[in-house]
């Protein structure tokens, strides 16, 4: 709303809003996990700022800010930065003021990028440390992981457990809406199939809405047949604090969390992290 009435003016700005409100598709294709919902959101107050009638330099400090944290959960932020800078250097003919704004708005996005990646390191990480001392059961690096039991869609029956000592696990959630795991699969599909032997991979659906069927219909489509896939199961999504799609958790042979993250990957990090599972 702000956005468009900052454009323009409030009376399009409401036509736009009842628009969404009362268009179905809309409302179909709406973000729904918190790894989309944070970035969108983010890019939109950028949008809000940078369409004032007057951009001050306070703001293209805040923009810069705002889209380098975006850019830790999504790469597309990056696409808005560079929009943008070509926005400041054509917006009017003040050369050098122009090239302030840029330098001022680059400059932010570089220290708030730098300082969420100091501030997260510990968490995403993709090396793989092999030993941990912490033996608790939890969701982080270095806790045991939570034991569960579910149906695979083939009626076999999967225990974590049952892993122990034997072989590491790569524990994926997704959902078959979900285009960022549309990517994962795409690539890992291609990268999996000479690690199988010695890692299991578990992809879980985040979404209790999704039947066997749908799951079934998913994973021939994508050709997905080395991975085992379940449905949604609560109390797993719970005990892991699983919010999002692409949540991956790398579980060791000796039962241990190596490591955790989220966000849909290159081939690059999927060899990391079936090499370090393998090695563990």
């Amino acid at each position: 709303y702000y956005i468009i009435r900052n454009v323009f003016n409030p009376k399009i700005a409401l036509l736009g809003q009842l628009f969404v409100v009362f268009n179905p598709r809309v409302d179909g294709i709406s973000i729904r996990t918190i790894n989309e919902i944070i970035p969108i959101f983010l890019i939109f107050i950028s949008f809000f700022f940078m369409t004032k009638n007057q951009t001050r330099i306070s703001n293209i400090m805040i923009i810069g800010t705002i889209l380098g944290i975006a850019f830790m959960f999504r790469y597309q932020p990056i696409f808005i930065l560079f929009a943008f800078v070509v926005f400041l250097l054509i917006r009017d003919k003040k050369i050098r003021t122009n090239l302030l704004s840029v330098a001022i708005l680059v400059l932010f996005f570089i220290l708030a990028v730098s300082s969420v990646f100091a501030g997260c390191s510990g968490q995403s990480n993709t090396s793989l440390p092999m030993g941990h001392s912490v033996q608790d059961v939890g969701n982080d690096k270095g806790d045991v992981a939570p034991d569960f039991s579910v149906k695979l869609i083939d009626g076999t029956d999967f225990k974590l457990s049952d892993y122990k000592g034997e072989k590491p696990v790569l524990l994926y959630f997704w959902a078959t809406w979900c285009p960022y795991c549309k990517e994962d699969f795409s690539v890992v599909k291609n990268v999996y199939p000479k690690y199988k032997d010695g890692v299991e991979f578990l992809a879980m659906d985040l979404d209790s809405s999704e039947d066997i069927e749908s799951i079934k219909e998913y994973v021939n489509k994508m050709g997905l047949h080395d991975i085992k896939f379940t449905t949604a199961q609560s109390s797993v999504l719970v005990d892991y604090g699983v919010h999002s799609t692409t949540t991956k958790y790398a579980i060791g042979r000796n039962g241990l969390i190596l490591w955790k993250g989220s966000g849909a990957v290159d081939e690059e990090t999927w060899e990391t992290i079936f090499t370090g599972l393998k090695n563990s």
